[in-house]
């Protein structure tokens, strides 16, 4: 009797840590987060996230237009605990790092070359506030932090 596509996905899932570490989803990637396919009734091919499948099966449906951030900043994560359901928006507030253009490597800090220090801002709603220019990257990025704080309430890089 072949396996149902349930019991093959949870075959990809390490679940060694326990429950409440990253379960990692040991199949095939794309961007770091697990993807999972198989054969609908029709012959079709279905490709899903694995997050998202392991959600629906332990939690229940994800409503149109939610997304679901990994809170843990794991991508092949699969782990329902570290997963929580978010807008656009919200998922934004939690990235985990600087843009990989970054120069400094501090999210929302840049050096100014032409006034010879770093500048600081964060994003709220699509607009860029300012925090002040600074001496030290230090200084920059702990500014940063701090508004990031105030302003992102999911963003839970910032609260560790």
């Amino acid at each position: 009797m072949s396996k149902t596509l349930e019991e093959r996905f949870w075959e990809k899932i390490d679940r060694s840590g326990g429950e409440d570490s990253c379960w990692i989803f040991t199949g095939a990637k794309a961007k770091g987060y697990g993807r999972t396919g198989w054969r609908d009734a029709g012959g079709r091919s279905v490709t899903r996230s694995a997050h998202r499948i392991s959600y629906e099966l332990c939690v229940g449906p994800i409503p149109d237009g939610v997304l679901l951030d990994h809170v843990c900043q794991i991508r092949a994560c699969c782990n329902p605990r570290h997963l929580r359901p978010v807008t656009a928006a919200q998922n934004l507030q939690n990235l985990s790092g600087a843009h990989r253009d970054s120069r400094t490597g501090v999210r929302g800090v840049w050096w100014d070359s032409g006034r010879n220090y770093f500048r600081a801002a964060v994003m709220v709603s699509g607009r860029r506030i300012y925090l002040g220019p600074f001496k030290t990257l230090s200084e920059a990025e702990q500014a940063v932090v701090l508004a990031r704080r105030e302003v992102h309430p999911f963003s839970e890089m910032d609260r560790r």
